[in-house]
Parts: C-alpha cells; sequence; structure tokens
C-alpha cells in the first residue's frame, strides 16, 4: 500500500496569507483537511496522512527535519494559497524546475483549472517550475515526488467563493488525483453565493404629467467611475419596449456618497427636467431604467430598472391667494399657486379680472417675485410626489392703475411660456372666493 503525505502550508504562529475573512495556515488546516481525511477513509489501495498540523514544515526543514523525513512516502502535497492584489486570480501547481509533470500534477492542475482557474503563468496545464522552494529542493535531493498546491487567492473573493462553493468536490479530486484511485460518492456542492450588483440606484422625486417632468434621484457603480457619462431615463411599456429616452445631468449627492462609497465620489445624483415626451401621453402605465451612457443613450456603464410600474400624476391646478390690498400705495398680492403642468421657465403673471363680466382689466408679470419656498404647500401634496409643490408661492407688490379704482374685482393667476402672458398656457387659477374692492 502506498503511502502520500499532505502538508498544510504555514502554521505555528505563521498564519500565511489572509484575505476575505480567511487565513491561509487556517483555511487548509480547519477547512481542506477534515474533507480530504473523508475521502481518504474510502482508499483501498493507497494512504494518505497528514503532517502534523500543529507544526510549520519549513521551519522544520530549516532545523534538518521536516521534508529531510519524508523518505518513504510515495509522494509529498504541500497546500497554500497565494496573496497579490485584488484582481489576481486562479490557482497552479509547482514542482522542481527541469522535471516533466505527473499525472497527479496534471490531474491537480485539471482540478483547479474546473473550479477556479488557472493562473496566467501556468497555463494550459496549470503546472509550473520553479526552483526556489526549501521544502521542493530538499524533496527533489532525496528523490521524493513532490508538488506544492496554489489553490487560487485568498486575496481574490471570487477565488475564494469558488473554493468554498466546490470545497468537498475539490477534496475528493484532490485525493483521486493523488493516488490514482476512483471514489463513490457525490460530492457535496454548495450553491455559489450570489455576487452583489455594483450598480445602486434610487428614485427620490418622480413628477410626471402631461406638460412638465420633473425626476431626481441616484445612480452609481461601486466598481467604476461614472465620470464623463450622461445619465439616461428610458421609459418602456409594461412588456419592456422602448417608448421614448430623456437625457438627464449630474449633481451632487454628498449624503449618497457616506453610505456607498464608490469611484464617482458625490457626483452621483441625478436630475431630469424639462417638458414631458408627447409620447408618455398615452394614459397608460410604463416602467422607468435609468442609464449612465454616452450622449445618445446608446452605451450602458450602469443602468438600474425600477420595478414599480409608473403613470403621470393627476392634474394638479389650485392655489390661495392669502393677500390682497393696498399697501404703501401698491397693490400687494401673496399667495401660491400650484400647476402640475408648470414648467421650468414658465412666466407667471396675476390678471385683475372684472367680476360682472369676467374679463381682464389688466395684468402684471410676477415672474421675479414668484416661485418662492413652500414647505407647508409640499407637504399638504403629499411632500415630494409633485416637484412644483416646493416653490410655489408668490408675494409681489404692483403699482395701482387707474382703470382699476371702484372696482368689483378678482385675481386669476396663470403659468405661460410666453412673456407677455397670452400663449403656452401651463397653469390658470382663478381666486374668485376673494371678495376685492379697489
Amino acid at each position: 500500500m502506498s503511502k502520500h503525505l499532505i502538508v498544510c502550508g504555514h502554521g505555528a504562529g505563521d498564519p500565511g496569507a489572509g484575505g476575505n475573512g480567511y487565513q491561509e495556515d487556517t483555511f487548509n488546516r480547519n477547512i481542506m483537511r477534515p474533507l480530504i481525511q473523508k475521502w481518504a477513509s474510502q482508499l483501498k489501495n493507497n494512504q494518505i496522512e497528514f503532517y502534523d498540523i500543529n507544526r510549520n514544515m519549513y521551519v522544520d526543514t530549516q532545523s534538518g527535519g521536516g521534508a529531510y523525513n519524508t523518505k518513504g512516502y510515495a509522494s509529498v502535497t504541500e497546500l497554500h494559497l497565494d496573496a497579490a492584489g485584488s484582481s489576481a486570480t486562479g490557482g497552479h501547481v509547482i514542482i522542481c524546475s527541469g522535471l516533466t509533470p505527473d499525472a497527479a500534477d496534471l490531474a491537480i492542475g485539471a482540478l483547479i483549472n474546473k473550479y477556479v482557474g488557472l493562473w496566467g503563468s501556468s497555463k494550459p496545464t496549470g503546472v509550473f517550475g520553479r526552483d526556489n522552494l526549501l521544502n521542493l529542493n530538499v524533496c527533489a535531493q532525496i528523490g521524493v515526488s513532490y508538488r506544492l498546491v496554489e489553490w487560487g487567492f485568498i486575496s481574490n473573493a471570487t477565488d475564494v467563493n469558488n473554493l468554498l462553493a466546490n470545497k468537498d468536490a475539490i477534496a475528493k479530486g484532490l485525493v483521486e488525483a493523488i493516488t490514482g484511485e476512483s471514489l463513490s460518492g457525490s460530492a457535496t456542492v454548495a450553491a455559489k453565493p450570489t455576487p452583489e450588483n455594483p450598480v445602486k440606484a434610487c428614485l427620490d422625486v418622480v413628477n410626471l404629467n402631461s406638460q412638465a417632468l420633473q425626476i431626481k434621484g441616484w445612480l452609481l457603480n461601486k466598481q467604476k467611475d461614472l465620470k464623463g457619462t450622461v445619465p439616461f431615463l428610458f421609459f418602456t411599456d409594461e412588456e419592456g419596449r422602448e417608448i421614448t429616452r430623456f437625457k438627464g445631468k449630474w449633481t451632487s449627492r454628498k449624503d449618497v456618497e457616506k453610505v456607498f462609497a464608490n469611484p464617482s465620489g458625490d457626483m452621483v445624483g441625478v436630475v431630469f427636467d424639462g417638458q414631458t415626451p408627447t409620447k408618455l401621453n398615452t394614459g397608460g402605465k410604463y416602467r422607468i431604467m435609468l442609464r449612465a451612457s454616452d450622449d445618445k443613450g446608446n452605451v450602458s456603464y450602469a443602468e438600474n430598472w425600477f420595478d414599480s410600474n409608473f403613470a403621470q400624476n393627476p392634474k394638479v391646478d389650485t392655489g390661495n391667494l392669502d393677500l390682497f390690498k393696498l399697501q404703501d400705495g401698491k397693490l400687494r398680492a401673496a399667495g401660491w399657486h400650484l400647476a402640475t403642468n408648470q414648467k421650468q421657465g414658465d412666466h407667471h403673471f396675476i390678471f385683475i379680472m372684472d367680476r360682472e363680466t369676467n374679463k381682464e382689466i389688466t395684468r402684471y408679470d410676477i415672474t421675479a417675485n414668484s416661485f418662492n419656498k413652500s414647505d407647508d404647500v409640499k407637504k399638504a401634496f403629499n411632500n415630494n410626489q409633485i416637484a412644483q409643490a416646493s416653490k410655489c408661492r408668490f408675494d409681489a407688490l404692483v403699482d395701482v392703475k387707474d382703470i382699476l379704482k371702484n372696482k368689483n374685482v378678482y385675481v386669476m393667476s396663470r403659468y405661460c411660456y410666453d412673456p407677455v402672458g397670452n400663449d403656452g398656457v401651463s397653469g390658470q387659477y382663478s381666486f374668485k372666493d376673494t371678495v376685492i374692492f379697489i
């Protein structure tokens, strides 16, 4: 019966390499060794022994023991894990330079390739020659077949996850490769952990109606700098067919950066503001996808689909006239007017209307005194769901015109793109409940 020795590298105060929550010495002693022993118990014509796990074979060899005491074994297999930058990946089998890989060396190389992948310089067989390792050189001198197995990189999360997910199958394969025996029974394969999606996104404000669109949120990739990309919103039907796309801009979101460290830093906020694409005015529901892209939206550097089905917000066009009176020889008008169709860049006019005829007497452009902060209105209209609710207050002092004297009037508020107040009306509300005599 042939005897084979397996050595768990490092140990006895030397932990070896570390990474992803594991240490090299304990990974092989506590995780791999028990599984290897389980499969080795089935051997009929071979026997596997382990070097004392409380000792470090390299240190023992330096003192004249260790590898010098391996005569009588058919082979020695020393188990290790590599470490380098997080991108380094793959395992390999090290043998003495100048020697030809035997069947066991090649079988272990194939085993590593199947479950972890091969380190670049060891391809295509997974076997690599060296002449600067103490235990390797001593075994070569005394004529003992020796190999050092690097399972993969402990510094690479994918390598570690693959080893853990397939550790039982790897242990079985190692025993079969070393001894040449075929073992019965199926190895347990753990479910592979689902890798974390590096793309994170959220829509904080979705305000969309037949005229105006304002959507705010953030998008990041924890592994990629999105600097130089352009944010796009894609609107699709419920089957995923594109309806239209909308270009936005990046903004600072330091609050997001504090939670999700990412190469883009705080420049992960997105804002989409403008006129609603006419293709969305169908009354149906649609899905939204947020993408960091090129200038046309065709290339995806990061994207996120949102689960919810969206629809246009109900139209709102209302307000309140809090104050309308003569003050210091002028006419003061203060209140708020919320219109979901009002767009950025619109002008704001108030019209003084004849209550008896409902005809205009005069008008005032109060744009410079409008779009003031209105937290009370925002709170009343479901906080952020209507973007215009956050800035819809006005407070203006205007000259009293002679044609207004001795008139029974009411005030009408109008939003429009026309600088003189006639065309492109996006919101209009009459404060008829307020009785006014001038």
